[in-house]
């Protein structure tokens, strides 16, 4: 009966490791999913400050030319005519677009770093729920058929009692004897 207890123990201590490994599975996916999290806002403020600055670039770049352009009509003691200011105007308008569109560029690559950072946290997760619910499924196999073992022990233990106690009956004794005495 002792080797029958001691079975089941065992068997438990199975199962609760097989369970122990699925929690530890998803813990390190919370983890990763954590890190992977900091390591993605640190990029988006390096996108996010390198657009910046090259918008201050497109910035002082456009109106050092507008100045320029200023200087240049002005140099030769003429009025700024229409189509000097028509082309100021114009070299304005493509310094703002050049902004704009550094802008909106600086913006789809944040965009796209938060996109790949979800997607591969949200496969982390889904692999180490599938994980746990392997683990899961392997500690109540092993806990089913560990209770089926000690329920076979138990009856092989009583089964082998009764042949024992049979085996003294046709024998006529009917009851164990003590032999030492």
């Amino acid at each position: 009966l002792h080797g029958v207890w001691a079975g089941q123990k065992a068997g438990k201590e199975q199962a609760a490791l097989a369970k122990k490994r699925g929690a530890m599975i998803t813990e390190l996916a919370h983890r990763n999913i954590k890190q992977r999290n900091l390591v993605s806002r640190q990029a988006k403020f390096d996108v996010l400050e390198q657009g910046a600055q090259a918008q201050q670039s497109a910035y002082l770049q456009s109106t050092q030319d507008i100045a320029s352009t200023e200087s240049e009509a002005s140099g030769s003691g003429a009025i700024i005519s229409g189509t000097v200011k028509d082309l100021i105007r114009s070299k304005a308008n493509q310094g703002d677009r050049i902004q704009v569109a550094i802008a909106q560029n600086t913006n789809k690559n944040i965009e796209s770093i938060t996109r790949d950072t979800k997607a591969q946290n949200e496969a982390e997760l889904y692999a180490a729920q599938q994980g746990q619910a392997v683990a899961n499924a392997e500690a109540h196999s092993i806990h089913r058929a560990n209770q089926r073992q000690f329920v076979s022990g138990i009856l092989s233990t009583v089964a082998a009692g009764y042949s024992a106690k049979t085996a003294r009956n046709k024998a006529g004794t009917g009851r164990y004897k003590d032999k030492a005495f």
